[in-house]
């Protein structure tokens, strides 16, 4: 089984046959104002305390979003499969480096599927 929670968001995933791997991200509308704080310093800045987190095609498609808040939310998905992909190998966050697993979505990362 596995469990994730955000604000009020609650999930929980289980399978008898397979494992099962899940993060929730609520969405920034929605999310407790506050929450992902970058402080005084760019969201560069706050991005580079994730260094080796994302492998570089990640990052390319990270900061070459148009906006802050189309960076942060191609940041958050890809945070979201990597943390849903390590809880459901049994691993969580001792899986390092976290480059190691890199997630793709075609020309649109918004796409309800990633490879």
């Amino acid at each position: 089984y596995n469990v994730s929670h955000e604000g009020s968001y609650v999930a929980l995933a289980t399978e008898n046959l397979c494992i099962a791997g899940m993060d929730v991200a609520a969405p920034s509308e929605i999310r407790v104002k506050g929450k992902i704080q970058t402080g005084p310093e760019s969201i560069e800045t706050w991005f580079d305390s994730f260094h080796g987190v994302m492998t570089d095609v990640e990052w390319k498609r990270i900061r070459g979003q148009v906006s802050e808040d189309l960076k942060l939310g191609t940041f958050r998905r890809h945070w979201s499969l990597k943390e849903a992909f390590v809880k459901a190998r049994g691993d969580g966050l001792a899986f390092e480096p976290l480059h190691r697993a890199e997630f793709h979505f075609g020309e649109d990362t918004w796409a309800p599927e990633a490879t």
